[in-house]
């Protein structure tokens, strides 16, 4: 029982961190109404949360992958609370720039030693649990955009109530791990390291391409959940109708991402992605060619479904390559997603703001034609490897 309280305790804290993205997405609209912002102020918002997780992704990949993760984990789960609870309360734009900065290299933080604390506890059947990792993340943060649209979109209690939620999840985990966080600070002094470490991993045959494929994947997803709020709520002027378009792209990724993690050992994950990416290309370009709400929604579940299991693949292929530092391995995988949310929320932002959240958006699709290519290319060298 123990045993299965400790395992089953990584996975709430993941989860209300994504109910917390979903809901920041969703109140969006909110935010530049309250503090008078418009497309590329919001997107510089996300952009310093991208940079604390930037930081945060340095920091994990040359010590925190040296110490004791459920340590680590537990320490920025409570910062996050905390900063969560000012961000409610706070009625200045400039601090949000401040808190916003905290709660992305401390909620980035948990993110990296969670996804690496899977693959150390779960000794078999890695690209399941895995799976099942990044699929509850994305099934919690459905209910992210319902939970602020009930609390009335009142920016003040969305906060704070999310606030409470990472609070529980932080007992929780307490309550599952507290022998492992009460373990020596450093954990294995051998995976201490800086930018030579990085250097040599970038050595290693496909890293190159595995992190560029993580750098487009995460632009694109990261620029929809971001985005599809406000592109929904424009069709109509409903606030239900944004909260649709992202729960059910959010919906689509927590299928997607069990699904891969199902099928991933019985078909292969170059192969899946590959289908996949080019299922999820044609379903989002047609969903923002769309004006009917319900439209929108459907073709957001099926693109979604699509690319969700394009993380959770790309952390297995990672793991595989090295397979002896689940730490570093974490920290590249969303060191591509930090670097692609660094610009892009504000690049993106800028465009909406002179040609409307459509065409931004549009854009933002062109950047499946080289992931899509460089699949092609990836799974062309798995058959001649094999052959």
């Amino acid at each position: 029982m123990k045993g299965s309280l400790r395992k089953i305790s990584i996975y709430p804290p993941v989860m209300m961190l994504s109910m917390y993205f979903a809901v920041f997405s969703y109140m969006i609209p909110t935010m530049m109404e309250m503090f008078s912002m418009n497309y590329k102020q919001v997107g510089v918002i996300s952009t310093v949360q991208f940079a604390g997780g930037a930081i945060a992704q340095l920091v994990c990949f040359g010590i925190f992958a040296a110490l004791n993760k459920t340590r680590i984990i537990f320490i920025s789960l409570a910062a996050v609370t905390l900063c969560l609870v000012w961000v409610g309360f706070n009625k200045v734009a400039f601090l949000l720039y401040v808190l916003f900065f905290f709660r992305g290299f401390f909620g980035n933080t948990v993110n990296t030693l969670s996804n690496a604390l899977v693959t150390d506890v779960f000794d078999r059947r890695k690209e399941f649990f895995v799976g099942l990792y990044h699929s509850l993340a994305a099934g919690a943060a459905v209910l992210g955009p319902y939970l602020a649209l009930w609390l009335g979109n009142s920016f003040t209690v969305s906060f704070e109530m999310t606030a409470v939620l990472i609070g529980l999840s932080t007992v929780v985990f307490w309550f599952g791990m507290k022998r492992d966080i009460k373990m020596p600070l450093i954990a294995n002094r051998a995976n201490f390291g800086g930018m030579l470490k990085f250097f040599s991993l970038l050595k290693i045959n496909s890293m190159v391409l595995i992190l560029v494929m993580i750098l487009l994947c995460s632009f694109i997803q990261n620029m929809m959940v971001l985005y599809i709020t406000s592109f929904g709520k424009q069709l109509s002027g409903v606030d239900a109708d944004g909260a649709l378009a992202l729960a059910m792209f959010l919906a689509g990724l927590f299928a997607g991402s069990m699904l891969y993690s199902v099928i991933a050992h019985k078909v292969g994950t170059v192969k899946i992605m590959l289908v996949a990416n080019i299922l999820s290309f044609a379903a989002l370009s047609a969903m923002l060619l769309c004006s009917s709400a319900a439209a929108v929604g459907f073709l957001a579940l099926a693109g979604g479904l699509f690319f969700g299991a394009n993380m959770p693949g790309l952390f297995v292929e990672l793991a595989k390559l090295v397979p002896h530092d689940s730490g570093a391995v974490s920290a590249l995988l969303f060191l591509g997603s930090i670097i692609a949310g660094l610009a892009a929320p504000v690049v993106v932002g800028a465009i909406a703001d002179e040609i409307g959240i459509r065409w931004a958006l549009l854009i933002n699709m062109a950047f499946f034609i080289p992931t899509i290519g460089l699949l092609f290319f990836w799974r062309k060298r798995h058959i001649y490897s094999a052959a």
